[in-house]
């Protein structure tokens, strides 16, 4: 079976149904696996006696006793359709298919698009079987989901290919999500701070300007794009690069700059997403020439600095007006470095030549992570990868850039228009670019002077006008309003979760009263972390909600009620607390 044997009635519902729930196209995410790969008629064989296998839920598996439940293996859907016919209406399901194949093969031969649309699952496709990106993956599912039970299934006929990662993946997902938990914890990531970034970044857009504009602005889409990394190749061929500027758009990543302006090269764009303090890096930039490509969660002091020049991109549309959320959309999804997001928004754009320079994914002499020199400790974990090197031999990659490696593979496949160069000189192959040496790919790529490009926020508007700040104002109203509410169904969890401790300590969980307590304690329970996950209270307080999966985690769902209880009561008035500051900034605005 090939793309040209694919049901069009079929695959486009498929496609619909994955765009509405997904925000990305069905045909984009398996087109290049649609058009490279043909299912012979034993793989297809395969399937079949699958799909046949999965005709039926094992009677031994009680979905009710689960509230998430991960299942490896798509199996055409007709197990997963089962399974969530016989579950509770508050399972979530995360669909883990490490062959992407076999979904294609369900997604171009059936109609699955009900279960797209399912909001109580998740589909994940990943063509490679590792537990690790099994823990990434649900490391940010957690983020969504209330946990009281937790599960791994298998479909029949994946029992015998994946029986490991059925027993191990739990602990493997555990103790992944403590790390990264931790790791984010001290990076920042998930505090208030992106938060009150993205307030102040509001609060000067009359002053500075939006990505959409810029990628709006920017017509002629055939002037190459230099996408500068800070992998330790680049002090090999940095200085090459002044022989670009003006001939090419130089985005950079924010950690790059000290080696470029080490060799007198300025970027058109340096891309900056840490919310943590971060200043130092752009300390050197004396007169802040420099442009920035930056997310409004930045480091405020940075947004500060750069007052003026600062093009946002991705504003929440949880604070910003529609019109702002609008024009700064430039990424869909969050691929976990400034350079995989900087690729995106260019290639998405249009532009024709893409080039990468620096972009190692590799460590250089010395276990270094980055141009400078620098070794970066806290992130050398994870899986050991030893990868084919873009100059012969093999390179010493990490579990981090490996996922970058294969998002860069996949997003190059989704391009036939577009030319790729990899001009990196160094560090681990990337598949489907064009190898060449900076200055061979700047002497014929980089012919033609774009002047017209050379001060780029001269060529925007600003993000808005003066008399646009009442409409965000209205949006800070709503804010507090839903702050309230928020504070309201806090407080009503609390009173219902005190009777309960009290009926258990009398003994008396047997009644009626027990009963109907417990089940509007339920209601608002799930209010709170499941209809309100996503909104701004919760994600000014997301570190609250993280500590306490972590803590239920390690009760390992002892079934212990009044324990629960408590660990919950001490969430709900941690959330009071963050609700009352959240309330007293909003209202500052």
């Amino acid at each position: 079976m090939s793309g040209r044997d694919t049901a069009p009635d079929i695959l486009e519902a498929n496609e619909i149904a994955w765009m509405q729930r997904y925000g990305e196209s069905l045909r984009e995410k398996l087109h290049a696996v649609l058009e490279r790969e043909e299912l012979d008629d034993a793989a297809v064989s395969f399937y079949e006696k699958m799909y046949r296998q999965s005709s039926k839920v094992p009677d031994d598996i009680n979905s009710e006793q689960y509230s998430f439940l991960l299942c490896c293996g798509f199996a055409e859907g007709t197990f997963l359709k089962r399974l969530l016919n016989s579950s509770a209406q508050t399972l979530k399901l995360l669909s883990y298919e490490p062959d992407e194949a076999s979904f294609l093969y369900a997604a171009c031969s059936r109609d699955i698009s009900g279960l797209i649309l399912d909001p109580r699952l998740y589909i994940s496709v990943y063509d490679a079987n590792k537990p690790n990106q099994l823990a990434e993956v649900l490391e940010k599912q957690l983020e969504h989901i209330h946990i009281s039970g937790t599960g791994v299934i298998t479909v029949p006929a994946y029992e015998d290919f994946y029986a490991e990662i059925a027993q191990n993946v739990i602990k493997t997902v555990r103790d992944r999500i403590r790390d990264l938990w931790e790791e984010r914890r001290a990076a920042g990531r998930f505090k208030e701070k992106p938060f009150l970034n993205e307030l102040y970044a509001l609060g000067t857009l009359s002053e500075n300007y939006l990505c959409g504009d810029l990628l709006d602005r920017i017509k002629d889409k055939s002037i190459p794009v230099i996408l500068v990394a800070a992998g330790p190749s680049l002090r090999r061929n940095a200085a090459q690069l002044r022989k670009a500027k003006g001939k090419a758009l130089i985005v950079a990543a924010s950690h790059a700059y000290k080696t470029l302006f080490e060799n007198h090269v300025e970027p058109d764009l340096l891309v900056v997403q840490d919310p943590d303090p971060s200043a130092v890096f752009l300390a050197d930039d004396k007169e802040r020439k420099s442009v920035l490509l930056i997310s409004p969660h930045a480091d405020r002091e940075v947004q500060e600095l750069y007052r003026g020049r600062c093009i946002y991109m991705n504003f929440s549309d949880e604070l910003a007006p529609a019109d702002i959320y609008k024009r700064s959309e430039v990424l869909k999804a969050d691929y976990g470095s400034v350079m995989t997001s900087a690729f995106d928004i260019f290639a998405d754009a249009g532009f024709r030549t893409l080039i990468f320079v620096g972009q190692d994914l590799a460590y250089g002499e010395a276990g270094m992570t980055h141009a400078d020199g620098s070794a970066n400790p806290e992130r050398n974990t994870g899986e050991a990868f030893i990868l084919p090197g873009v100059n012969g031999g093999q390179v010493r990659s990490r579990t981090d850039w490996y996922m970058f490696l294969n998002y860069f593979e996949r997003k190059i496949a989704m391009l036939p228009a577009a030319r790729v160069i990899d001009a990196t000189e160094g560090g681990a192959l990337i598949r489907g670019t064009g190898l060449m040496s900076l200055e061979a790919a700047i002497e014929e790529c980089c012919t033609k002077d774009y002047p017209e490009y050379r001060d780029l926020p001269e060529l925007l508007p600003k993000a808005w006008k003066a008399d646009q700040v009442a409409e965000w104002r209205n949006v800070i109203k709503a804010k507090v309003s839903e702050v309230r509410e928020f504070l309201a169904d806090v407080d009503e969890a609390l009173f219902l979760g005190e009777q309960l401790i009290g009926m258990i300590k009398k003994g008396d969980t047997g009644s009626a009263a027990y009963r109907k307590t417990a089940g509007r304690y339920d209601r608002v329970y799930h209010l709170i972390l499941e209809e309100r996950m996503q909104g701004v209270v919760i994600y000014y307080a997301i570190d609250r909600v993280l500590d306490y999966m972590q803590q239920m985690l390690k009760m390992e769902l002892s079934g212990d009620t009044e324990k629960k209880l408590l660990l919950e009561r001490e969430l709900f008035l941690s959330f009071r607390e963050k609700s009352l500051q959240l309330e007293k900034t909003l209202n500052n605005y």
